[in-house]
């Protein structure tokens, strides 16, 4: 009898052992299923975050971009405006009024056309 309670035991103590061993492997697995998934979850993040800073470095360096086109024109407008004397604008002036001198006597000559009814 005593070998069978020691044989009974034995077995329990193996069945017991394997439990272990298979609840260890189990949870060595499921930790290694676990790193594995925060390992790639902060890959993913990573890399998530250095595409939005690539595209606010792009955004950044088409605004700089666009300033320094628009001081560029700027520059450009006071520069030919700089440019301007005096004699220009008076002779530009002139030129404007000549010109609706001559846009007037047409219409008067329109007008009279039209009423001698030719």
């Amino acid at each position: 009898m005593n070998s069978r309670v020691t044989y009974a035991t034995q077995q329990y103590v193996e069945f017991f052992s394997r439990l272990v061993c298979w609840f260890w492997e189990t949870l060595v697995k499921l930790m290694d299923i676990l790193f594995d998934f925060l390992a790639r979850l902060i890959e993913l993040t990573l890399a998530v975050l250095n595409l939005i800073f690539q595209a606010v470095c792009f955004l950044r360096d088409l605004w700089i971009e666009a300033m320094q086109t628009f001081a560029n024109v700027f520059r450009g407008f006071v520069n030919v405006v700089r440019s301007i004397t005096c004699e220009e604008v008076e002779d530009f002036a002139s030129a404007c009024i000549v010109t609706l001198l001559w846009i007037g006597f047409f219409r008067i000559v329109k007008n009279l056309i039209s009423r001698v009814g030719f």
